[in-house]
């Protein structure tokens, strides 16, 4: 059996035949037998590797296994320590990996984390998310080494920020060191890195950025972020493709202007979810012209202001339409009382109308609303009537307040 697809065989019980496969994810049903046997069966083919099973024992699965073509390894939600002794085993097993992914190894520490970073030679992406443990003394211990980085994802969660990682001794040196190889960076839940982290950030790294994500929760009292990052991002990173920056409430009359200053041509996708914007984005559509997937999800509270100047841009495929003009603790307020208009919303009328004018989001091909919010159902019913060719799909956000 060969997969020689992007799809990866999903193993969910022991088939003996299940040979020449080159990407195979492990669901939670699976034992360590069972895997072992699967890696024999594979051990000149196996390309890719993910396993979602929290009583993985990585102890005992790579012994006496070999895997020569291995190149990304994703583990993905352990709950217990993992030992030096089974980071040793596995390297050795899989020497030529490219690419761990090892988010919501919740125990996993600097110290042994270092040990599998720095023992893989031709390393280039490490994700590790969900984990309250690595500090900056993880990204110290890289600089120094010949490494090629070129992508770090780090980070805590939304129940319990990572507070480790600092812009000071942590993210400045790592950027400086690797400013040359590193292209995509992604921080996640760390109240100490805002504002300042995404200058030096765009300083330090210019026009090898490529991707860049700072992903916070608004309730966050440190280390905001404001409209002079943009400034900063457009003036120094001329390469950047995806940019994310997530749970902001100080944004200012100044984003439009810096995002769409024509110096972010090559910007794909736009990602200000659950931030507050209270000025027109329509420079985006010249400034960012190659601009085809923007997300206003979540609490947005998206002004009629907002959505209209960016309803003009020419190139947008995917647009993800959060709260209109209301919070999401506050959907009610849309959708009146009376039940002869239960189904009515004046303010559903006015998004409705938005695309009710082919003119505008011309090029739309598919639109994301809210989930959990008493307008969709409206919205829903209009925008399919005046767009039936449109794939209307549905986000699920929850509020940070229940963080």
């Amino acid at each position: 059996m060969t997969d020689k697809s992007d799809v990866p065989t999903r193993v969910t019980k022991l088939v003996n035949n299940y040979k020449n496969l080159e990407k195979v994810l492990y669901s939670h049903a699976i034992n360590n037998l069972d895997v072992q046997k699967v890696l024999l069966n594979n051990t000149n083919t196996l390309r890719v590797l993910t396993i979602y099973n929290r009583h993985f024992d990585l102890d005992k699965a790579f012994k006496n296994i070999k895997l020569p073509l291995l190149t990304q390894f994703s583990f993905i939600d352990y709950p217990r320590e993992i030992s030096d002794v089974a980071i040793a085993q596995f390297t050795k097993s899989c020497p030529n990996l490219t690419l761990i992914n090892f988010s919501g190894c919740s125990k996993l520490k600097d110290h042994t984390f270092t040990l599998l970073v720095i023992s893989l030679k031709k390393i280039s992406d490490i994700i590790i998310l969900r984990n309250n443990l690595i500090s900056s003394e993880f990204l110290q211990s890289l600089t120094g080494t010949n490494l090629n980085i070129r992508r770090i994802e780090l980070g805590g969660n939304p129940h319990e920020f990572q507070t480790k990682l600092k812009l000071e001794g942590g993210i400045e040196h790592f950027c400086e060191y690797f400013k040359f190889k590193l292209q995509v960076i992604r921080l996640e839940y760390c109240p100490m890195i805002g504002e300042e982290a995404i200058k030096v950030i765009a300083r330090t790294m210019g026009a090898n950025l490529r991707e860049l994500a700072v992903v916070r929760n608004f309730t966050e009292k440190l280390a905001k972020i404001s409209d002079s990052a943009f400034f900063e991002l457009s003036n120094h990173c001329p390469n950047l493709k995806r940019l994310e920056i997530l749970y902001s409430r100080r944004f200012g009359d100044k984003l439009g202007e810096y995002l769409g200053s024509g110096t972010l041509q090559n910007l794909e996708y736009l990602d200000l979810s659950n931030c507050t914007i209270v000025t027109s984005l329509e420079s985006l559509c010249t400034g960012c012209p190659n601009l085809k997937e923007f997300k206003l999800a979540g609490d947005s509270w998206i002004r009629d202001l907002v959505l209209r100047s960016i309803a003009k841009h020419k190139n947008i495929r995917t647009f993800h339409l959060g709260h209109y003009e209301h919070s999401d603790c506050d959907c009610k307020s849309v959708v009146p009382q009376d039940p002869v208009f239960s189904d009515y919303s004046a303010q559903g009328v006015q998004v409705s109308s938005i695309f009710k004018d082919q003119q505008n989001f011309s090029a739309l091909e598919t639109l994301y609303l809210e989930k959990n919010c008493e307008m969709t159902k409206f919205l829903t019913q209009m925008i399919g009537k005046y767009r039936p060719e449109l794939r209307i799909r549905f986000n699920r956000n929850f509020s940070a307040l229940t963080y």
